[in-house]
């Protein structure tokens, strides 16, 4: 599986499946069914070597979660940390940072991610 694929998979079950490219669709008239993780960013890099690029990508991985309640926000980020450094054991979380979304009326949490080529 890819990097996509494997992130879904060890986050879907966080959210009901709840995980998204992106953006969080919202539907008109309709609040946000939360808690979601939206995936809005990602970054690859070849991984260099003395030879050169290599055909390895390391990935620096953006991971919002949204939930409806503060508390709610801490355990979710606690089991996004578990779940993706369980699933990628080189993970190294770069950023940890705390949004409240105003037109939401949603807690924010935005944790970043290096994942390197394994």
């Amino acid at each position: 599986m890819g990097i996509h694929a494997d992130l879904i998979d060890c986050l879907g079950s966080l959210v009901s499946n709840r995980v998204f490219f992106g953006i969080l669709p919202i539907a008109v008239g309709s609040p946000p069914v939360v808690p979601a993780i939206v995936l809005p960013v990602d970054i690859v890099t070849p991984v260099n070597t003395i030879c050169g690029a290599s055909d390895l990508q390391d990935y620096r991985m953006q991971i919002d979660t949204y939930t409806a309640t503060h508390p709610g926000m801490l355990t979710l980020r606690d089991s996004v940390f578990a779940a993706v450094e369980t699933k990628f054991p080189m993970a190294v979380r770069l950023n940890d940072m705390y949004a409240f979304d105003a037109d939401l009326k949603l807690h924010r949490r935005i944790i970043e991610y290096s994942i390197p080529a394994e």
